[in-house]
């Protein structure tokens, strides 16, 4: 098992900007800002959202209806694998620098539902350098990811910021989803090393809530935000194997100062039960268990129309999967 990366929180942009319309031109592009790494459980299955995961603004969405776009890089270095008993495994080796490249759109619909905004999101990724290393078989696995697509989102602001299209949003912001993962990508079930491809249609159903508080003697507010999602894994066609499901929770804690948001962005991860192959649970259960924790920060270029944004992602707990620090760096524009 290895984590590939990733969503994709995909960028999620914020609804609304102090920094955006009128005074930088950006109104739509903080929503799109939420770009982490995710793992593999078992056999390569992933778990939780898109490529780059999620953190600031999670439950934010561009007031603006339109296309935006935008690309990720993402580069890692996995240096053992840490099994059931949370520690380095002696009977599986594995290390490897997967560098890996992505491009994805927003659409955000002119019509409001139920008092919030709605949009649709797809993100696909390459694996450009990924040398990985398996009890000493070494490869270059690289080629096309697996499409992971927000096939519907819905979020509604629940503060009382007022009209001024200046104003952030102070207060609680909420969102739902349905999204999924298409076996787009390049896969073999006998390569002895992680393809970038899976073999899987994944369900995951997700929410996100984000609070932004008042302006503080630091700048302009402290922001919450947490997202929970589930991942329903079927079984592969191609090995007859079948992971657990599972519940990722992504979280960033962050201040807004002008153009800039800066703080500290994570996840917890955890299977639900053992992975099983024809239908008998494997010896251990191979159950993923993980946490991360990193700095992020964004940056806002009006004349780009445009938000940078850059995510360190540390492993704090590792069980059943990689043992990896990674880097994602995210570039946002509206059209």
């Amino acid at each position: 098992m290895l984590p590939v990366t990733s969503n994709t929180s995909w960028p999620h942009m914020m609804r609304r900007l102090v920094y955006q319309r009128k005074r930088y031109g950006l109104a739509p592009l903080f929503a799109l800002l939420c770009l982490s790494t995710h793992a593999h459980a078992a056999e390569s299955i992933t778990y939780g959202g898109p490529r780059g995961g999620t953190d600031i603004g999670g439950a934010y969405l561009p007031a603006t209806s339109g296309f935006y776009g935008f690309v990720l890089g993402y580069a890692a270095n996995a240096d053992s694998y840490y099994g059931n008993n949370a520690r380095s495994s002696s009977a599986l080796k594995l290390n490897g620098s997967p560098v890996l490249g992505g491009a994805g759109l927003i659409y955000v619909y002119p019509f409001k539902f139920a008092g919030g905004t709605l949009a649709t999101s797809a993100l696909e990724t390459y694996a450009a350098v990924a040398h990985l290393c398996v009890n000493d078989v070494c490869r270059n696995s690289t080629g096309l990811g697996d499409l992971y697509s927000d096939i519907l989102m819905w979020s509604r602001y629940l503060g009382t910021s007022g009209s001024d299209p200046q104003s952030l949003p102070y207060g609680l912001t909420m969102k739902v989803a349905m999204s999924m993962n298409f076996p787009t990508g390049k896969y073999s079930a006998t390569s002895p090393v992680p393809t970038p491809g899976i073999n899987l249609y994944r369900i995951i159903p997700n929410f996100a809530l984000t609070y932004l508080t008042q302006p503080n003697a630091l700048g302009d507010g402290l922001e919450i935000s947490t997202q929970f999602f589930y991942g329903i894994t079927p079984v592969n066609g191609a090995t007859n194997y079948k992971s657990g499901d599972t519940i990722d929770i992504d979280f960033a804690v962050s201040e807004r100062f002008g153009r800039w948001q800066a703080g500290v962005a994570g996840n917890y991860a955890v299977q639900l039960s053992d992975d099983k192959i024809n239908g008998v649970a494997v010896p251990g259960g191979n159950r993923v268990g993980l946490v991360t924790l990193g700095p992020v920060a964004s940056l806002a270029i009006p004349r780009w129309k445009s938000i940078v944004k850059i995510k360190v992602q540390l492993p704090v707990y590792t069980k059943n999967s990689a043992h990896l620090s990674a880097i994602v760096a995210t570039l946002v524009r509206a059209f």
